[in-house]
């Protein structure tokens, strides 16, 4: 994965790269045997996934999700203490909500953009933009294509 696919105008000059890994609990065996967290995290993940698709309501699954590891000593003694935070984790993080907050930030730099453009097809200059704050790469893009 490169850093710059995520923005709509990247730097240009250096990139950055990672290595996604699939956490899912039936990937990666020799990672979460080697992490006991991270394969509490993920057993955690899939039990919720389990009740939620069995027909328990999100509150239900979670707890569900939370006493079975507990039970099976996974993140036990995080879980114990932490318990409300782990529950609040499970019900407030969604894959889809992140994508669609990622496309919603990708949109406001668009939006910012083509009104940079704009203002720049009206008569503002680039330092007038710097001023009120716009980014520099957004003003070094609304300059070439304005």
């Amino acid at each position: 994965m490169y850093l710059s696919d995520a923005f709509m105008t990247p730097s240009s000059g250096y990139e950055w790269t990672a290595k996604l890994i699939n956490i899912n609990s039936d990937r990666n065996s020799a990672l979460m045997d080697a992490c006991e967290t991270l394969k509490g995290y993920s057993k955690l993940v899939e039990y919720m996934r389990q009740n939620i698709e069995e027909g328990y309501s999100e509150e239900d699954a979670a707890d569900k999700a939370i006493d079975s590891c507990i039970n099976e000593g996974l993140l036990k003694e995080y879980l114990l203490q932490k318990r409300g935070e782990a529950k609040l984790m499970l019900l407030h993080f969604d894959e889809t909500d992140l994508e669609k907050s990622l496309e919603e930030e990708r949109e406001e730099e668009r939006e910012l953009l083509a009104r940079s453009i704009e203002r720049i097809r009206a008569g503002a200059t680039g330092e007038e933009l710097l001023s009120e704050g716009i980014d520099e790469k957004t003003v070094e893009f609304a300059l070439k294509y304005a």
